[in-house]
């Protein structure tokens, strides 16, 4: 988009559109070669939290370029949204803060750390920087049983949509390591839906009187497809 204070380009809805891509392929690759594992997984999952991280930094920047370009509005919430968020990228703050804070300052309140859409929102933005930031992660029992040691990856183990190893008939005994668990087309749905469920929920709370910008941004939420 374009305005007085130059061209202004948005990247986060790309982000997530490639990492639905993905799932695509994940699901397809399934479908035509079951016996073999893709990495579409993984895929999905840098690309999802890449789009909530991309999402909250145009959104500050946003902000920023809203309340330059024309009076504040009554109750100022652009301007604090603004001012706030782009203190916390200042100080190189972690993006789950920041995303509090604009629920705060948008809501007066927080997530719930506990509960949806908070909870899977932090795991995938975990996991993204478990793959970044890539070391051993996995335990060898005595039996030579691989597991992993990340939480977060345990914990989708439970809800059984990674590929973990073992635990059904005609499996191969001895599981496998964390980064290949996570390579299944449900992990990829998982990472989607976590991704447009946290920018959904913040973006629907935008003031509708603001300007070109926001308008703009709300216009992109509205438009995140439903995964099929």
């Amino acid at each position: 988009m374009t305005n007085a204070a130059g061209v202004m380009f948005i990247h986060w809805f790309s982000y997530l559109m490639i990492a639905r891509e993905a799932h695509e392929r994940a699901v397809a690759w399934r479908e035509d070669s079951p016996s073999v594992v893709s990495g579409d997984g993984l895929v999905a999952v840098v690309f999802a939290a890449l789009s909530v991280e991309a999402f909250i930094n145009e959104l500050t920047e946003m902000a920023a370029r809203s309340t330059s370009l024309s009076p504040p509005t009554e109750n100022g919430v652009m301007t604090d949204l603004g001012r706030t968020l782009s203190e916390i990228e200042d100080a190189k703050g972690p993006v789950e803060l920041k995303y509090q804070m604009a629920f705060k300052i948008l809501s007066g309140t927080t997530l719930s750390p506990g509960e949806q859409p908070y909870q899977d929102f932090k795991k995938l933005v975990q996991l993204r920087n478990d793959l970044v930031h890539l070391r051993h992660r996995d335990r060898t029992d005595d039996a030579g049983y691989v597991s992993p040691m990340s939480g977060v990856v345990r914990d989708l183990q439970q809800r059984r949509i990674t590929l973990t190893r073992g635990r059904m008939p005609g499996d191969v005994p001895g599981g496998t390591s964390w980064l290949d668990e996570l390579r299944s087309p449900e992990i990829a749905a998982w990472a989607c839906r976590a991704a447009a469920s946290i920018i959904t929920t913040l973006g629907e709370m935008l003031p509708d009187d603001e300007d070109l910008g926001i308008a703009f941004v709300k216009q992109q939420v509205s438009q995140i497809p439903d995964l099929a």
